[in-house]
């Protein structure tokens, strides 16, 4: 069981929230605005936040990074309708745990608890774990450090927020702008990727080829 607090200002989609996770086990309050979690909430109690991004006041990414700065260990989950790429790398770089877009769906709200909540309770230590710092442009992993360029950084954020890890050739050449990326250009880029992520993790199968799609990373990426 988790103390999970919900800021939202719909109110129906809050009372809806707060009704289906109090029906899993976890123990449930909610908040319309920032202002009154920051009232109202004993923040050494809450374990996961699920925070709206577009509130009245303080938005959800002001109060996510604040929060995260009182209590690194939070888990944080965004419920937004903000989809667009450079949206959803804020929120990451904002301190979200896993960014979904509205209308989303509440089995996929669920999911995403049960897998913050195994994190939660101790499962921090997964093999082959790699930590993406955006900001520095580099990746950390128990088999060490590396330094990535500005491409491989935003192909390694696309592929960790995206879900199952998945992300399609499309979304990927868009990363690089206006000008056209061949097919052979790409494997290129992501020949080079795939020696990076196994340097970083000590893993040799770290990203595929999907066929016909895109490409699939292998092991788990947590952004900062």
């Amino acid at each position: 069981m988790l103390n999970i607090v919900i800021v939202e200002d719909n109110e129906d989609l809050r009372e809806t929230l707060i009704s289906m996770l109090s029906e899993v086990g976890h123990r449930v309050t909610g908040q319309d605005s920032a202002e009154s979690f920051w009232r109202d909430t004993v923040i050494a109690e809450v374990d996961l936040a699920i925070l709206d991004l577009n509130l009245p006041g303080e938005d959800g990414l002001s109060l996510s990074r604040r929060l995260r700065q009182l209590k690194p260990e939070v888990g944080i989950i965004m419920l937004t309708a903000r989809s667009e790429l450079h949206q959803r790398l804020a929120g990451y770089e904002g301190g979200a745990d896993i960014y979904i877009t509205k209308p989303g769906s509440v089995p996929e709200l669920i999911a995403a608890v049960d897998a913050l909540s195994r994190r939660l309770r101790g499962g921090r230590a997964v093999p082959g774990k790699l930590s993406l710092d955006a900001r520095a442009m580099e990746l950390r992993g128990p088999a060490g450090q590396v330094s990535l360029s500005a491409s491989e950084t935003d192909m390694l954020a696309l592929l960790a927020s995206s879900p199952q890890g998945r992300a399609d050739t499309p979304s990927i050449t868009a990363l690089f702008g206006e000008a056209p990326l061949s097919k052979a250009a790409l494997e290129v880029k992501m020949v080079r990727l795939r020696k990076k992520l196994a340097e970083a993790s000590g893993q040799d199968r770290t990203l595929e080829a999907v066929r016909n799609f895109g490409y699939q990373l292998c092991v788990p990426i947590e952004l900062q």
